[in-house]
């Protein structure tokens, strides 16, 4: 009897709700419900009922209309996970051609929100998880690799694209992002050659001691930089009383610190840096750039 509904909706029992739907299947008067309440502004009981009734039927109905009141209670990001659900497991293509196009439009609204408030390491932080949630949609990472380059970050936008599929991609973008990575790669003091990225920058171990030229070998992985301990002597930057255990490639070592006057890259100049002394640098190069520095270069506007 419908009073018996209504009784159950007044105490909020909605798992006795969903089993009386269940037996009488009539899904569709639960969706209205669902819309009635979300009208009303109980969107968190909306969001109650349907939860209770996708645990017993996992619905796509369901979990579309759960994005829907998401979306209505401004959690815009939580709307996005019912239709992954249905993405990872769609009944049929046009249910999962129904999830994606709703899935973009969410995206691309919460990523207006975001680059509206230049809130850029919100935007990356978005689309980290987007691609981390759904790895095989080339989409995400594309993304993620534009918002890199506009952070300042062309090394890891460019390193990025390179694992970008065709999946939610076409050529084109792929050959856009391609060439403002490139620009972006231009307005900071880096050369890339092959796979690297090559920074020449003017080294004073001593006051009053005219500058060295080095090139340095562009590593985001090492938080210090490391300079080969020839030029450090030759030089004449003073070597401190402490040692640091770094992790390489070949294992664990200890390595001697230098106190530099000057390391000046592009416009910056970072005066009192201590950097590693390298034993054996990389062929080619005076040693490595590490984030010590890099963080501390001019980036885009928006960027934290």
């Amino acid at each position: 009897a419908p009073d018996a509904a209504t009784d159950l909706v007044a105490r909020r029992d909605w798992d006795a709700l969903v089993s009386r739907t269940l037996a009488r299947g009539n899904l569709e008067n639960l969706l209205n419900l669902a819309d009635s309440l979300a009208a009303d502004g109980r969107t968190g009981d909306a969001i109650e009922l349907l939860g209770a009734y996708f645990q017993l039927d996992a619905s796509y109905l369901v979990l579309f209309k759960l994005s829907d009141v998401y979306m209505m209670d401004g959690r815009m990001q939580a709307a996005l996970e019912p239709l992954f659900r249905i993405l990872d497991y769609p009944e049929t293509p046009e249910v999962a051609d129904r999830a994606r196009q709703r899935l973009n439009l969410i995206i691309n609204t919460i990523e207006q929100q975001l680059s509206n408030a230049q809130d850029v390491a919100g935007l990356l932080a978005f689309f980290e998880m987007l691609a981390a949630r759904e790895p095989g949609y080339d989409r995400h990472r594309y993304r993620l690799a534009h918002w890199l380059a506009k952070a300042g970050d062309p090394i890891k936008a460019s390193e990025l694209l390179q694992q970008v599929g065709s999946i939610g991609v076409s050529d084109a973008e792929r050959e856009q992002l391609a060439s403002e990575i490139s620009a972006a790669s231009r307005q900071l003091p880096f050369e890339r050659e092959g796979n690297g990225y090559f920074a020449d920058v003017s080294v004073s171990g001593m006051p009053y001691q005219a500058s060295r030229q080095l090139r340095l070998l562009v590593d985001t992985g090492a938080t210090t930089t490391s300079l080969a301990e020839d030029s450090l002597k030759a030089m004449g930057a003073r070597q401190l009383d402490r040692r640091v255990r770094v992790a390489t490639a070949n294992g664990v070592t200890e390595m001697a610190t230098y106190r530099l006057h000057t390391l000046k890259v592009g416009d910056l100049e970072v005066s009192d840096l201590v950097v590693l002394g390298l034993a054996d640098p990389p062929r080619g190069v005076d040693g490595l750039l590490g984030m010590d520095v890099l963080d501390r270069l001019p980036k885009a506007v928006g960027t934290p």
